[in-house]
Parts: structure tokens; sequence; C-alpha cells
């Protein structure tokens, strides 16, 4: 089942060095929303170089957090943190 709920997000961006750029993003919300109690959370902090103004690497830290009651379909607990890596194209 669907289970919307509305949540409020956070970013700063700096670009120190023309191919440098630093990103914190963070979003969530702590609600009762018709029968339905959401509390979650997605932060993180992320480092990016861009070469060739297209292709770049990233890497950072990630945090997500979710616990969801809804008295229709139950209750969700999922949470995951670490460091991630990657490739990047941007169009």
């Amino acid at each position: 089942e669907t289970v919307p709920y509305p949540t409020l997000n956070a970013t700063f961006v700096a670009k120190p060095l023309p191919m440098l750029h630093i990103r914190a993003e963070v979003s969530g919300v702590n609600a009762t929303v018709s029968g339905t109690t959401v509390d979650t959370l997605d932060a993180r902090l992320q480092i990016e170089s861009y070469f060739l103004h297209s292709f770049g690497l990233f890497g950072g830290y990630r945090t997500y957090h979710l616990n969801l009651e809804s008295d229709d379909y139950g209750f969700v607990k999922d949470s995951f943190d670490g460091p991630y890596f990657g490739l990047g194209i941007k169009f």
C-alpha cells in the first residue's frame, strides 16, 4: 500500500574550488497524518569532484531511519548508516 507523508528538506552546497563541491543534505519529518505516524530522517555529507564538466567521482556518509505506524497497514522500521562512493554523469 502507498502511505503518503510530507517531508522537510535542507541542503547546503559549498564550492571551495572549481572542481570540488561539498554537499550536506537533511530531510525528514515527525508527524501524524490521517492515522499514520511517521518519523523519518535521511541525512548525507558528500564530496564531489567533476572533471570534463560532466563526469565525476563522489563519496560521503549517509544515515537513514524510518519508523512508520499506520492504523490500517501496520508498522515498518528501517535504517541504514555508512559510507558510499560512486561515479557521476551530469546532463
